[in-house]
């Protein structure tokens, strides 16, 4: 089972917190219902960079990248 998929069972309907970061506190379904960013192009094998911070849309590409492999 993909990360996405097994994180999505254990945290649905869970209202506390998945990421708390400088005091912010980030939810699951905030992270999930983000808008995927585009990794068609993205293979198996390849090497990525992501810039971002701890924010709903950077987590979910991260976690998406982790399924890709």
């Amino acid at each position: 089972m993909k990360i996405l998929e097994k994180l999505s069972e254990i945290w649905d309907g869970i209202t506390y917190p998945f990421l708390i970061h400088n005091g912010k506190e980030l939810k699951f379904s905030e992270i999930i219902s983000q808008n995927p960013v585009d990794l068609s192009l993205v293979k198996p094998g390849d090497v990525v960079a992501i810039i971002g911070d701890f924010n709903p849309s950077s987590i979910l590409t991260l976690l998406r990248l982790i399924d890709l492999g």
